[in-house]
């Protein structure tokens, strides 16, 4: 377990954040946090290969809705990968061959697949372009992977309606 030190009870939603209550934590409220981050090297990630519980790839690894192309070319990368951490790094070091991150970048236009338009039309874009076409080919190739990109939305709210801050140091 974390500790978190906040004045009041604290809980982990639904979603896997951490929440107070009954009630918000109000203005001017500090809260502390300590996390501990596992130091992981190749030989960890390899070896952490194996089956997959079933509610898990459920939960964050069903089929991606994408197109042949993006799924041809996911196999493509990943042929003779014989791990999870040997597919993402396959597809890792091809997207860096063939897309440029840029944060000029061109959107996507309305009613295509974004992630086909980015790794076969722009052939740039920005970390959520970036981020989510490995999540999706890694999927598609039977990888459990998400993304997280940038800041969350805020949900949470102070006793006055205003959003929760987080001040990170």
């Amino acid at each position: 377990a974390v500790p978190v030190e906040a004045g009041t009870g604290v809980y982990r939603a639904a979603d896997c954040t951490l929440a107070t209550g009954p009630q918000p934590l109000g203005r001017g409220a500090t809260y502390t946090v300590v996390s501990r981050r596992r130091s992981l090297d190749e030989a960890t990630l390899r070896a952490a290969d194996g089956p997959v519980p079933a509610d898990l790839l459920a939960r964050y690894a069903s089929p991606p809705d994408t197109t042949d192309r993006v799924r041809a070319a996911a196999l493509a990368a990943t042929e003779g990968a014989t791990s999870t951490y040997d597919r993402v790094r396959a597809l890792e070091q091809w997207m860096s061959r063939t897309t440029e991150y840029s944060l000029d970048a061109p959107l996507s236009p309305e009613g295509v697949d974004v992630v086909d338009h980015f790794l076969f039309t722009a052939r740039q874009g920005w970390c959520e372009q970036v981020a989510s076409s490995l999540v999706v080919m890694a999927i598609d190739q039977s990888s459990m992977c998400r993304a997280g990109c940038g800041p969350l939305r805020c949900r949470s709210r102070n006793s006055d309606g205003s959003p929760v801050r987080t001040r990170h140091r």
